[in-house]
């Protein structure tokens, strides 16, 4: 409901596609996922909740206008 407020658009991506995006391949496991945002120089935690979040982070990142704002 936040988000239609102001506006954001919401889409549902399936996992896999996390996954492929951060790994290279879609059925990677969580040690997998880890291992590529901490080769990213990211500092995941205690768990792999913050891969995951940092992997979506990234992912949509990879695919809004944003990316070319940082690169920029």
């Amino acid at each position: 409901m936040l988000a239609f407020e102001h506006k954001v658009e919401v889409r549902q991506v399936n996992i896999n596609t996390i996954k492929k995006y951060i790994s290279g391949h879609g059925h990677a496991s969580k040690g997998d996922v880890i291992a590529s945002v901490k080769a990213l120089g990211y500092d995941t935690g205690k768990d792999d909740h913050q891969a995951d979040a940092i992997a979506i982070l990234r992912y949509c990142i990879s695919r809004s206008n944003l990316n070319q704002t940082i690169r920029g």
